[in-house]
């Protein structure tokens, strides 16, 4: 709850009317304020920050848009305020544009509730931000169009009283337009040797006055390598068989050995019809890392780097709660196989020499 004192008036009216309503000074006055696009706010003044809040405070709707604009209350003076969001599908019903990526209704509660006042509804920003009030102006559809770089300002005044008023600000949470993402070090190197490498992903934003935070949450390796050598063995004596698999790793580092640790999860082994030992797992990996390294040096685009992310957002200030939102996506780059440090190790040997008579 909000509390606001109602100010005095400039008539004898007024103050029959305060000496009236003296013992409700401090009664609250609410101002619930919700976001345009990914998420939404409770206003909660200075003087109650500190006060604990009920768990059961959660909103009826978040948006699904990952960015968008905020509504905040910044003063309110004797006006009690509450906000609805409208959804796409009742746009029309609402007479919003087919154009606004979201739209709110924002609700005057007059104390006391019989009043008879009219208001008047201002919007700083006329060129994203539309203003419809209803006919008896107490409440207004409150739409935006697109982005903008510049906080805005909704007024509402009594129209009887000009010293009753409410401001309630508007931001705009930028978008991730895209994300550019690079590797360190730039090539993947598979050898026996385990190397470490770190994701560098950087959002680009567009426009707005709210910049949300950012974070990878993980990504994979997708090798895009033909004719690599799966198994090992003959049909008839059975054969080992691996397992391929993209490589996954959460955050944004990650750390790699040889082809067959990263791309393999395992073998199975495919039996045959004469009774014999299949071949030892030892033989495949051989195998699979020899095929790797002849298949990436021949090419020139050896495989594809994908990162997810997510950002949330807590719009700064001292009246305004943050809600949280998180969106997941996905950026990628092509990446090089560094095979120089592999060690091509035989899967098979022949003699010379068959026999040997002395």
């Amino acid at each position: 709850m909000t509390n606001y004192k109602r100010s005095g008036g400039r008539n004898i009216g007024l103050k029959v009317y305060a000496a009236i309503t003296s013992i409700l000074l401090a009664a609250a006055v609410t101002v619930t304020a919700v976001g345009f696009g990914t998420g939404w706010w409770k206003i909660v003044p200075k003087d109650e920050q500190e006060q604990e809040q009920p768990d059961d405070q959660t909103p009826d709707e978040t948006p699904d848009d990952e960015g968008g604009a905020v509504i905040g209350e910044d003063e309110a003076n004797g006006i009690s305020l509450m906000s609805a969001r409208i959804a796409p599908e009742d746009f029309e019903a609402y007479g919003v544009s087919p154009l606004a990526e979201t739209a709110y209704t924002i609700t005057v509660t007059p104390d006391p509730v019989d009043a008879m006042d009219t208001y008047t509804w201002k919007c700083s920003n006329t060129s994203q931000i539309t203003l419809s009030p209803s006919s008896d102006t107490k409440s207004c559809t409150v739409s935006c169009t697109g982005a903008f770089g510049t906080q805005a300002t909704i007024t509402i005044a009594s129209a009887v009283n000009p010293d009753i008023t409410a401001t309630v600000t508007v931001d705009y949470v930028k978008r991730i337009e895209s994300v550019n993402v690079s590797l360190s070090p730039n090539s993947v190197k598979l050898s026996n040797s385990e190397t470490s490498y770190t994701v560098n992903a950087t959002p680009v934003y567009g426009t707005g006055t709210i910049t949300p935070d950012f974070s990878v949450t993980g990504g994979k390796i997708v090798h895009n390598l033909d004719g690599l050598t799966t198994q090992v063995g003959m049909a008839k004596q059975g054969y080992r068989k691996a397992i391929e698999r993209d490589f996954s790793f959460s955050g944004n580092t990650f750390r790699l050995t040889t082809p067959y640790a990263t791309f393999v999860s395992g073998s199975i082994v495919i039996a045959g019809t004469v009774a014999t030992n299949p071949p030892k797992e030892s033989s495949l990996i051989s195998a699979y890392n020899n095929s790797f390294t002849t298949a990436a040096t021949s090419s020139a685009n050896d495989g594809k780097l994908t990162v997810n992310y997510k950002y949330s957002y807590t719009p700064e200030g001292d009246d305004v709660e943050g809600g949280l939102d998180q969106v997941t996506g996905s950026a990628s780059i092509n990446i090089e196989f560094d095979v120089s440090g592999m060690v091509v190790n035989a899967t098979q040997f022949t003699p010379s020499n068959s026999a040997v008579v002395f």
